[in-house]
């Protein structure tokens, strides 16, 4: 009595080349998804003033030479119309601005200069300039501050603590040779939290995907 089995090598053959290509599309997928995990996590954390950062934040997945391996890049483009965004950096990390073309830094303070403008903000260079589209009649500046007189605001306080001050004055910026920025990490924690196990999950979950569809998974 005797057993017989039957070895189907071209079979077997083309299962693997099925496994293979699930297996390089999971890869190709599951890249596609840690970058898109990292944009998504990074724009959770990433100072909004202007939101030109967050919508900086992008991730490309590359295909390396002969197609077996993938590099995922994540991080800060440009604004619009191609601008580097050179304080990127900075909000990640953390770190002292210092003026370098002005004597002083102009930080806004005003509650109207706190919105959306070009790519960094409302500039003080924008509101000197132009003082009237912002509301002011002009500007004037002291050694700490820049401020703003606003349009109609006539005479001067009779009473309390500012009297025989100019009404409608108010601060703009204030000035400042150097601030410190702190670290907000939006871009490098997401990145460390890959590095530590999250890819490797993300990469499995979408590789068994395909398997499963391919019918070879478990």
């Amino acid at each position: 009595m005797g057993a017989k089995v039957e070895v189907n090598v071209a079979q077997i053959l083309n299962a693997m080349t099925g496994m293979k290509k699930a297996v390089k599309k999971g890869l190709r997928a599951g890249s596609k998804n840690i970058g898109a995990s990292i944009v998504r996590e990074a724009k959770k954390d990433v100072p909004r003033k202007t939101r030109t950062l967050s919508r900086s934040i992008k991730a490309k997945v590359y295909t390396q030479p002969g197609g077996d391996s993938f590099v995922v890049v994540a991080g800060i483009g440009t604004a619009t119309g191609g601008e580097p965004l050179a304080y990127a950096r900075i909000q990640d990390i953390g770190g002292v601005v210092r003026a370098k073309k002005a004597k002083k830094l102009a930080i806004p303070v005003h509650r109207k200069l706190k919105t959306k403008a070009g790519v960094g903000g409302i500039t003080a260079r924008m509101v000197i300039q132009n003082p009237k589209q912002f509301g002011f009649e002009s500007t004037f500046t002291t050694p700490n501050a820049i401020l703003g007189r606003k349009i109609g605001a006539q005479g001067k306080f009779k009473s309390g603590p500012r009297k025989g001050q100019q009404k409608g004055i108010e601060v703009l910026f204030a000035r400042k040779e150097s601030v410190y920025i702190q670290p907000t990490r939006y871009l490098s924690d997401p990145f460390e939290r890959m590095k530590r196990g999250d890819a490797q999950k993300i990469l499995a979950a979408a590789v068994n995907r395909e398997l499963a569809k391919a019918g070879q998974g478990q």
